[in-house]
């Protein structure tokens, strides 16, 4: 499951108002998706900020020389 795909099992979880219960198996399935989704969203989380913190000041220098050089032309 590290796609970032919900199995098919729980396709009608995300269907609001259809009265499905779940039974003990699938309520332990769907505490354990969660588990592992909270762990990639963390992950996901920590990828995002490292990027941001290395790219992040790199754009804002290309903006800087752009805006600079716009200027400059006039």
């Amino acid at each position: 499951m590290t796609t970032g795909t919900k199995p098919k099992s729980f396709e009608h979880i995300d269907e609001a108002g259809d009265g499905l219960e779940l039974k003990a198996s699938q309520q332990k399935e769907e505490q354990t998706w969660h588990h592992v989704d909270e762990a990639w969203l963390a992950r996901e989380k920590r990828l995002v900020r490292k990027l941001d913190y290395t790219l992040m000041p790199t754009i804002w220098v290309l903006y800087l020389f752009n805006y600079l050089d716009r200027n400059n032309i006039a």
